[in-house]
């Protein structure tokens, strides 16, 4: 739940974002095995070694993404 100036913790910011990421994908695509661990998302499509990450780091107040 958002605090009162809309921010997020970060395991809420990361679920948030599976939402909107599974939301924005086309009906056709296959949905993606999705892993969150403590405050890092995964996902993959098949392949866990092949994933998506994405991870909040709020004391830097950056995301990182990648591949």
């Amino acid at each position: 739940m958002p605090k009162r100036d809309g921010s997020l913790k970060a395991r809420e910011f990361v679920y948030f974002c599976e939402d909107q990421i599974l939301t924005q994908l086309p009906a056709a695509m296959p949905q993606p095995e999705r892993r969150v661990r403590w405050t890092m998302l995964q996902m993959h499509f098949g392949n866990p070694h092949v994933h998506f990450e994405l991870q909040p780091q709020m004391g830097r107040g950056v995301v990182e993404a990648g591949l």
